[in-house]
C-alpha cells in the first residue's frame, strides 16, 4: 500500500509465486495470515481502513503521509474464513453489477450525444415531433 500521498492508500495484491518485487520507502507491505485472506485484507485496506488512515495520517508539505508504525496498528476485523469468503462474494457481485450499470450509463450518454447531434444539425426535423406532441 502506498503510504505517501497522493495517492495515499493505493493497494495492490502481489500474486502468489512472484518472489522478487521492488518496493521503496513509500510502500508498506501487509501480509495475509492464516486468519485473514489476502483478498479480504486488500478489500479492508481499500475500504474501511481508509477512513482510519486519513484520520491518523500526518500532513507534511501539503500531502498526507503514514508511517510504518501507523500501518502496523491499523485495526483489521477478523471474521471467520467462511464469513470472509461470503463478504468477498457479495462485494464481487456488487462490483460486477456496478460495472454493468456503468456500461449502461456510458451507452445512454453516447445515445444522448448522438440524438442531440442529429437534432442540432437538422438531420432530424423537430417540427413533426412538435406537431405530434401538440395533438
Amino acid at each position: 500500500m502506498n503510504i505517501v500521498g497522493p495517492p495515499l492508500g493505493k493497494v495492490s495484491i502481489v500474486p502468489p509465486g512472484k518472489r522478487l518485487w521492488n518496493v521503496n520507502q513509500a510502500i508498506a507491505i501487509f501480509r495475509a495470515t492464516e486468519r485473514v485472506s489476502g483478498a479480504f485484507l486488500a478489500t479492508w485496506l481499500l475500504s474501511g481502513a481508509q477512513m482510519w488512515f486519513r484520520r491518523e495520517a500526518k500532513q507534511t508539505s501539503g500531502q498526507l503521509n503514514l508511517t510504518l508504525e501507523m500501518c502496523g496498528t491499523v485495526p483489521v476485523p477478523l471474521p471467520s474464513e467462511l464469513e470472509q469468503q461470503r463478504i468477498l462474494s457479495v462485494l464481487t457481485g456488487l462490483d460486477s453489477r456496478l460495472g454493468g450499470e456503468d456500461d449502461g450509463l456510458r451507452k445512454l450518454r453516447l445515445l444522448k450525444a448522438g440524438l442531440m447531434e442529429d437534432l442540432l444539425t437538422g438531420r432530424v426535423r423537430v417540427t413533426n415531433l412538435l406537431k405530434t406532441a401538440a395533438e
